[in-house]
């Protein structure tokens, strides 16, 4: 019998949110996986075949990471990374000091109101989830993926 996190992980993968997962997951501990002037220049940004993309608020910065790089890569295999590249961009001030990423949304978002069924259903999925930490990481990443919908 398949214990609940490894089917999660099989349903996130099904989803193609797998590495929004993981990625949400990276941004809420950055400042913390890179202390000091590291983490305030840079930002990830997105996760695509276990590379990490970082954005880099300066060239100079840019720059300095290029030899940085390996060591990066290291501290990021526990969070299923196996590559990262850098890239000039920008680095929010927000998302430093809140934890959390400042996304742009496309002009045609529109946020989902969640409904009590998918509600109850989103309860219903996680309670199984031992770890109570994972089960709400679990359930904010699966509440803001329904949340998101595109209108065309």
């Amino acid at each position: 019998m398949r214990n609940v996190g490894s089917l999660l992980l099989g349903i996130f993968k099904q989803l193609g949110m797998e590495d929004r997962l993981k990625l949400s997951g990276l941004q809420d501990e950055w400042n913390s996986v890179f202390s000091g002037p590291l983490s305030n220049h840079t930002w990830p940004i997105e996760i695509k075949n276990s590379e990490l993309l970082i954005n880099v608020d300066s060239p100079a910065w840019l720059g300095e990471l290029k030899y940085m790089k390996n060591d990066i890569e290291k501290k990021l295999q526990l969070y299923g990374i196996k590559t990262v590249r850098f890239r000039h961009g920008s680095v929010s001030r927000q998302s430093r000091s809140s934890h959390k990423k400042a996304k742009q949304q496309p002009e045609n978002f529109k946020k989902h109101t969640l409904t009590s069924d998918e509600i109850k259903w989103i309860d219903e999925t996680t309670s199984g989830i031992a770890d109570s930490e994972l089960r709400e990481k679990i359930k904010k990443t699966i509440t803001r993926s329904i949340e998101r919908k595109i209108t065309h």
